[in-house]
Parts: structure tokens; C-alpha cells; sequence
């Protein structure tokens, strides 16, 4: 796989959490071309984890009504 991706309500409020726990963002947070606020995390293995919070009209969302 290329990386496990964690869906989240807040992601402003998620990541200063992960912040404040050590752990710093690979990437910080911003839009990605799906529409969705992400932001990036790696853990120790070295496996990128994407943290989202999915804009209600955007494709995931749709699908997670389904």
C-alpha cells in the first residue's frame, strides 16, 4: 500500500493534538485536489499516514453515505 489514510471531524484541532503529543507533520495541513483538508504524518516504521477531514460533497463522503 502506499499509505493508511485516517478520517477525522477537526483536522485543525487533530493535528495540534498530535502536535502537542511529539509527533511532528510531514506535511501540514492543506486542500488537496479531491476537495478534502489533509495533512501527513509518518510513524516510526516509516509509514505515511494521511489524516482527512472530508468536505461533505466530496466523493469519500458520498461514498461513506452510501
Amino acid at each position: 500500500y502506499a499509505h493508511l489514510c485516517l478520517a477525522v471531524d477537526d483536522i485543525q484541532k487533530t493535528t495540534e493534538a498530535i502536535v502537542a503529543a511529539g509527533i511532528p507533520l510531514d506535511r501540514p495541513i492543506k486542500l488537496g485536489g479531491d476537495g478534502n483538508l489533509q495533512a501527513w504524518i509518518v510513524d516510526p516504521d516509516g509509514n505515511r499516514i494521511e489524516l482527512m477531514q472530508m468536505s461533505p460533497d466530496s466523493l469519500q463522503a458520498r461514498s461513506a453515505q452510501g
